[in-house]
């Protein structure tokens, strides 16, 4: 390893959840096509590269597949689940400085700052917070989904009924 080769990686690690997000988004914007799955093959295969290599921590891991493969849920259009209020109820009174923190240390893009209310013409604190939980609602929503499928799989693989 180069001498200051942490820098560069901490700032590459900045910067791939927006990109992931615009990739994901981009692939769905031409969905069905050929482009849309080379788009998320070669996402796929760079994401198992780096995790086999360990690359990055397992949370960024997750919030960046959620980023490219997942399309984020505005909060406010959806149903906010039982089990996900408390922590809901918490993001709603916190500072968007520290959703923004949570959202980097996710693997989520977390950079709100030309983020503005509708017909606004500068940032709005409230429009802020709301970019940032939606992309923590997402979030949590496909981490519990994922937890239901495994605990479905697991269920049937013990001979259990699937529920």
């Amino acid at each position: 390893q180069k001498a200051g080769a942490w820098a560069f990686r901490s700032e590459f690690e900045k910067c791939l959840p927006e990109v992931f997000e615009a990739l994901g988004a981009g692939a769905r914007a031409v969905a069905g096509t050929p482009a849309a799955q080379k788009i998320c093959e070669q996402l796929r295969r760079v994401m198992q590269a780096w995790g086999t290599l360990s690359v990055f921590h397992s949370n960024l891991m997750k919030g960046l597949e959620v980023s490219a493969f997942v399309q984020i849920k505005a909060w406010q259009s959806a149903d906010v689940p039982r089990w996900l209020r408390p922590k809901f109820s918490e993001w709603q009174v916190q500072h968007f400085s520290q959703l923004e923190k949570q959202c980097r240390t996710a693997g989520l893009r977390s950079d709100s700052g030309s983020v503005k209310a509708e017909g606004a013409t500068a940032p709005d604190e409230a429009a802020r917070r709301n970019f940032l939980i939606d992309r923590l609602f997402t979030l949590e929503t496909f981490l519990y989904e994922e937890k239901q499928r495994a605990m479905r799989g697991a269920s049937m693989i013990n001979g259990f009924e699937d529920i």
